[in-house]
């Protein structure tokens, strides 16, 4: 899955907590978040200067959080977890454990939580 596509996907199940994600959505949507959070920092100091944290970087973050969580927990899926070990994130070691999920090969084949999207 390029990125383009890993972008749609995720505005387009923007609220689907079912199913399964690939580790390239998944990765491709932190990239995207990266730069909108960036991006809107960048814009709040430049026009927002008297302000600590301004309006554009609080809708950023609230556009976003829904579909991160969401892709989030198709991700936990991919690995054959459930989507409440992303309650760990507000843990300290926790997100340690997430970031290992995150990174590894999801299950091959089918799994509880849905068909492999390789396979036909």
């Amino acid at each position: 899955m390029n990125f383009t596509q890993s972008i749609i996907s995720c505005f387009y199940k923007y609220t689907v907590f079912s199913g399964r994600a690939s580790r390239s959505e998944y990765w491709y949507w932190r990239l995207l978040e990266l730069f909108l959070v960036l991006l809107s920092f960048r814009l709040d100091t430049y026009f927002f200067p008297e302000n600590e944290m301004g309006h554009f970087s609080l809708f950023v973050f609230f556009f976003t959080s829904i579909p991160g969580a969401s892709v989030s927990i198709r991700r936990l899926h991919d690995v054959n977890k459930s989507g409440w070990w992303l309650l760990l994130v507000f843990t300290g070691i926790g997100n340690f454990v997430l970031l290992y999920w995150f990174i590894r090969r999801g299950s091959s084949g089918n799994n509880l939580y849905g068909k492999d999207y390789f396979q036909s």
